[in-house]
């Protein structure tokens, strides 16, 4: 596949997952997602299976994500896969939110992975990872830290 249609497939999932979770319209957003799908929250917490992960989000859309905004700021790198699938890593700006222990986390940015495989003429979430980029931490990344 054309690194170009590969591109414009990828994004077309990822506009599609801001959206629905814009929305809050959680059917749309797991309909991007396979059955075996995984998961690996921003706290670590993994979950297994497009069920596991579907349930998990609808919770913490009840305990704290409802009207919390996300915006994607940057595709960052697009790798392919064979077979036509692809790793995507994406920058997302995430509004505040109250955190289950009543700690309002403030306005951030994450890093988001997925891995996406062929569905049809689309591409599928199978796997997706969400990690918190730490400001304070950035300027001891070793590889883009200045001499």
């Amino acid at each position: 596949m054309a690194a170009e249609a590969l591109a414009s497939k990828a994004d077309k999932t990822l506009n599609a997952w801001v959206d629905a979770w814009n929305r809050e319209d959680l059917d749309a957003m797991f309909a991007l997602f396979m059955p075996d799908a995984h998961w690996v929250n921003i706290v670590g917490m993994h979950w297994q299976g497009r069920d596991a992960v579907e349930k998990a989000h609808r919770a913490y859309f009840e305990i704290m994500f409802r009207g919390v905004k996300q915006r994607l700021l940057a595709t960052e790198s697009l790798t392919p896969l064979p077979g036509g699938g692809a790793v995507v890593v994406t920058r997302l700006a995430v509004d505040a939110f109250r955190q289950p222990n009543g700690v309002i986390k403030p306005p951030s940015e994450d890093r988001l992975t997925l891995v996406m495989i062929p569905r049809g003429d689309d591409l599928a979430i199978i796997h997706g990872a969400n990690v918190a980029i730490v400001p304070e931490a950035q300027q001891h990344d070793p590889v883009l830290k200045k001499p």
